[in-house]
């Protein structure tokens, strides 16, 4: 009997990422990035009306010793988490952000981008590919509904670190993997140059879908956060200077942002392959009223074009809960009883627009 997928058309999601990083990342702060979820994560997302978690994991956290054999007694964190999502009726798409070899973030040392160990036949590689066959084995019985797999975080486009061919033989070789073993589960393929462009050569992948991410244009979701990201955000905007793969001067806008997800629906279309955005968010470093008026129209065109996205994330700098953002319309204080939640602060009016998606 064929199983029934999860469908993430027009369905919103968060990304929970209490796994995110290991004590040794610049990031891990023992309360957001804790190293392991708590069920708490699992309720607020339930009770605010989001439908998927997406939870980019460090392999580190799931091995001994640096070594790259999966732990049983550490993967016990992610069946717990798994256990979670479908007590609080939330579908779980598991996502390695960190994979041996590779990382788009150099917050920690090692596996960085600036390697080029998955993009060879070596240790790294076969690693990669045994870890989800580990996992394939392990999860075997939870339904195709509950579970999806989201092979590995954002390949880079720089020079030298990821060629486009490299990248496409390794997904192909790990869902061959996967699926030699459990047929049923969905993998998600994140888009080429870090979730930016869609991926022909691999359309015609049984039981896949393809990922972009909602980070467009970068002066406003990632404002100060880079050096080429330091003049105030507007919405709509031109950029004024230097941001890779953009020239000075394009203009982002309600029409151009569309014509960049039009793109994907068509892809999607065309090969008949569903896709998803599995990040998407706007730092708080952007005022409220920029900040607004671009979710306003990036969750308009979600929807618009039934594209399934993932918050990035509930809480911190990105998220829902305790952004610090200036110019927010209304904080709102979480009441949940014993929840770590309880108390904290939510904006109102972003939790409003997120969930335009279903109307």
């Amino acid at each position: 009997m064929v199983q029934k997928q999860f469908d993430f058309s027009g369905k919103l999601g968060v990304n929970l990422d209490g796994m995110f990083c290991s004590p040794t990342s610049r990031y891990f702060d023992g309360k957001i990035h804790r190293g392991y979820f708590i069920e708490d994560d699992f309720s607020a997302a339930a009770d605010l009306g989001f439908d998927f978690v997406r939870l980019p994991l460090s392999y580190r956290l799931l091995v001994k010793d640096n070594s790259y054999k999966l732990d049983d007694s550490l993967l016990k964190l992610l069946d717990q988490a798994i256990e979670w999502s479908a007590a609080y009726k939330l579908h779980v798409n598991v996502n390695f952000h960190r994979a041996p070899g590779y990382c788009i973030n150099d917050d920690e040392p090692g596996d960085n981008m600036s390697w080029m160990a998955l993009n060879s036949c070596g240790t790294e590689r076969r690693a990669f590919c045994e870890m989800w066959r580990e996992i394939t084995r392990r999860y075997m019985d939870v339904p195709a509904e509950q579970l999806s797999f989201d092979l590995l975080n954002e390949p880079s486009h720089a020079k030298d670190v990821f060629p486009r061919e490299s990248y496409c033989r390794l997904m192909r070789e790990t869902v061959e993997a996967i699926h030699a073993l459990d047929a049923k589960r969905l993998c998600v393929i994140d888009g080429w140059a870090c979730g930016e462009m869609e991926l022909d050569e691999l359309s015609d992948i049984p039981n896949t879908m393809q990922s972009c991410r909602g980070y467009f244009p970068k002066e406003v979701t990632h404002y100060k956060c880079m050096e080429w990201s330091q003049n105030p955000p507007q919405w709509p905007m031109t950029v004024p200077g230097y941001m890779p793969g953009n020239d000075a001067g394009v203009v982002w806008n309600p029409d151009s942002l569309d014509a960049y997800f039009r793109n994907w629906k068509e892809f999607s279309e065309k090969y008949s392959i569903p896709v998803m955005c599995g990040e998407f968010g706007c730092i708080s470093t952007t005022p409220a009223p920029v900040f607004y008026a671009w979710l306003n129209n990036f969750i308009d065109i979600m929807a618009k074009y039934e594209i399934g996205c993932a918050l990035w994330t509930l809480e911190g700098v990105f998220g829902l809960f305790e952004s610090g953002r200036s110019g927010v319309t209304q904080w709102k204080t979480y009441h949940a009883g014993n929840s770590a939640y309880d108390g904290k602060k939510y904006d109102a009016e972003m939790l409003r627009i997120l969930q335009k998606i279903r109307l």
